[in-house]
């Protein structure tokens, strides 16, 4: 008898345990559309060797997990846009990416602070970004 009641007190607290740790460290789907837009007349390949013609568009959707308040600055824009990242314009200038400090505070892409956002819903954003000719005009010759 002694060792019914001690075996469902273990089980009672194993129950409570369980129930608390899973309210607590809840986790929610969160969702960012990027859309990148080539404004210029030249051919954009990225290192994920993903190609933007002129006047056209190139999406990526990311999907994942994440708490429950987040806003716009909450996101990193995904790869092929990190620090390191090269993006060649006709194969002839290249756009070497460098981050800020901190992880999604760089320069162009790389930077979720250079991106035109707009709220869908609760944990899902999208974000577009624009090639310019002014892009194209600051970036060095491949070598």
């Amino acid at each position: 008898m002694i060792q019914k009641t001690t075996w469902m007190r273990y089980l009672i607290i194993g129950v409570i345990s369980v129930f608390v740790s899973c309210t607590e460290n809840t986790e929610y789907v969160v969702k960012a559309d990027y859309i990148y837009i080539n404004d210029t007349n030249h051919i954009i390949q990225l290192i994920s060797l993903e190609t933007i013609n002129p006047n056209e568009t190139f999406k990526i959707t990311i999907k994942g997990d994440g708490g429950k308040n987040i806003t716009e600055t909450s996101y990193v824009p995904p790869y092929p846009f990190r620090e390191g990242s090269i993006i060649k314009y006709d194969n002839i200038k290249c756009d070497f990416l460098v981050s800020g400090l901190k992880a999604g505070k760089g320069e162009g892409p790389a930077g979720i602070q250079n991106y035109e956002w707009k709220k869908i819903s609760e944990r899902h954003y999208e974000f577009t970004y624009h090639f310019t000719e002014e892009e194209y005009n600051q970036a060095e010759n491949c070598n």
